[in-house]
């Protein structure tokens, strides 16, 4: 197992690298959804780094391959091959990542693509950054900084 994220239910989302599929496991380890193969959708095999469940769609990345979408049944909504992230975050309808010095929500169900420009004190962003829920935490030495986009 590549990755592992808690499922919106309370149920755990995994990916299995072996056959490039995402299962959904019990708390027991029960396996009980399990989606196709992933890396039949895109030019290069399909190796995810990150599962993201917002309750409506289940998003797993490759930051070589690209993003895809599953349903809450593990059944493929969407396979884009653009998206070339390393982080990601999913918060109702939006998806949330960092593309060079802005912040993008984009909303899956409205179409709509948002930027938010990062404060200068931001930009660059050296040391550890990454999202999580409602907003952007950076590590410059012992100090976290939290940027909230809600």
């Amino acid at each position: 197992v590549r990755c592992v994220a808690m499922a919106f239910d309370g149920n755990i989302w995994a990916f299995d690298d072996a056959v490039s599929k995402a299962v959904k496991l019990s708390l027991d380890g029960a396996v009980l959804l399990e989606s196709p193969p992933l890396n039949v959708y895109f030019p290069q095999r399909f190796s995810a780094t990150r599962i993201r469940d917002s309750g409506r769609l289940v998003y797993l990345n490759d930051p070589a391959s690209g993003l895809c979408a599953l349903d809450q049944y593990a059944n493929l909504e969407n396979a884009y091959n653009i998206f070339r992230m390393t982080d990601f975050e999913t918060d109702g309808e939006w998806l949330v990542y960092l593309e060079k010095e802005r912040l993008c929500l984009q909303n899956q169900t409205r179409l709509q693509l948002l930027y938010v420009p990062l404060p200068p004190t931001v930009v660059p962003l050296e040391g550890n950054a990454w999202l999580g829920k409602r907003g952007l935490f950076l590590q410059r030495g012992r100090q976290v900084e939290h940027y909230r986009w809600k």
